[in-house]
Parts: C-alpha cells; sequence; structure tokens
C-alpha cells in the first residue's frame, strides 16, 4: 500500500480523560487490579465480557455493567477540532490512513462509531492484537507488513515516535493541529 499514513488514536484524533474509576475508587487495593484488568483488554489477554465481570466482583458490585462501560467510555473525551479536515483533505490528495494505536476493542468500537473521520480510515494496527503496545517492535513490524513503511506517522508520545524513527518511519510528535497542517503539508 502506497501512501500511507499511520495515525494513533488517543490525543491525536480524541482527546483522553484519566479514567473516572481513578477518582471515584482511592483504595490502592482495587485501583491496582482494575487498572491491570484494563491493560489486559488493550492487550487482547482478556475479552471485554471478562474484562466487565472481573470489574464487578474486583468493586464488589458498586457498580452495574452500564456503569463500567460508561467509566471506560468517558475515558475517550472530545473529537481533536480539526482533525477531520486534515484526513479529508489528504485522502483526497491520495493518502490512506491506518489506526496505529494501543487501545482496547471497546474504544475501537467506540471510535469507529463516533470518529467523524472513521469511514475514511482503512485498516489498523492494535495492541489487542499484537499482544504489545508500543513501541514495543511487534506493533511497527506488523504494520509494515501490511501496510509497508509510512509516508507519515503521527503519534502524541515521544517515546512512539522514536520506536518508528528507529525503524526509518517519518515520525512527528503531535502537538496540535496547526503543527500537524504544516508537517503535511510537505507531504
Amino acid at each position: 500500500m502506497k501512501n500511507v499514513i499511520a495515525l494513533d488514536i488517543g490525543n491525536v484524533c480524541f482527546k483522553l480523560n484519566p479514567p473516572l474509576y481513578k477518582n471515584s475508587i482511592e483504595d490502592p487495593a482495587i485501583l491496582l487490579p482494575l487498572t491491570n484488568l484494563f491493560a489486559d483488554m488493550e492487550l487482547g489477554k482478556i475479552s471485554e465480557k471478562i474484562f466487565i465481570t472481573e470489574t464487578l466482583k474486583a468493586t464488589n458490585f458498586k457498580f452495574d455493567e452500564k456503569a463500567v462501560r460508561n467509566t471506560i467510555f468517558d475515558i475517550i473525551g472530545d473529537e481533536i477540532k480539526g482533525m477531520n479536515e486534515i484526513v479529508t483533505s489528504l485522502t483526497k490528495k491520495g493518502f490512506s490512513f491506518c489506526f496505529f494505536s494501543d487501545t482496547s476493542p471497546m474504544h475501537l468500537a467506540y471510535t469507529q462509531r463516533t470518529l467523524t473521520f472513521a469511514h475514511l480510515i482503512v485498516g489498523g494496527v492494535y495492541s489487542f492484537e499484537v499482544g504489545a503496545f508500543k513501541p514495543n517492535s511487534k506493533m511497527y513490524e506488523l504494520f509494515e507488513y501490511r501496510y509497508g513503511t509510512p509516508v507519515l506517522y503521527i503519534d502524541d508520545k515521544i517515546e512512539n515516535c522514536e520506536g518508528g524513527s528507529k525503524r526509518g518511519w517519518n515520525s512527528h510528535q503531535f502537538q496540535s493541529v496547526e503543527k500537524l497542517k504544516k508537517i503535511t503539508e510537505l507531504l
């Protein structure tokens, strides 16, 4: 695939909020298992159903299933204004976008339902399918296997950009839509 742009989701497409459960649960004996359960779901080690069941147990059923789901979805904030325009414009110029993200199946499905430009995303590589988080080389290797080396990689975390740069990717840390527009004008 030519002219592929690798696009992180969190803090690039959507603002991320700290998980609300971290504010409502002060007991570290509960908070740590919830944090670990969430990471296990993002790594594909457990299913959404197991995550919810184990979360309910860990909180002594303080929440119901709907509250757990809402808390997880509340991590995703507002869409970053201006990203739709950048993705739409570059798609019209012949570029293709693939997600490259540490995420869970729950968040991916939510993203696909709510992101205004989700219909322009042609593929992706996700931590839950690889079993590793960026900057683990397995993530980059699967992306290259599926789509080749991207012409541009956009991520909010510098360590992930460095992971791409080590592989020869044109990596840029997302800081603002204005800065990204200047970068994409050079493509």
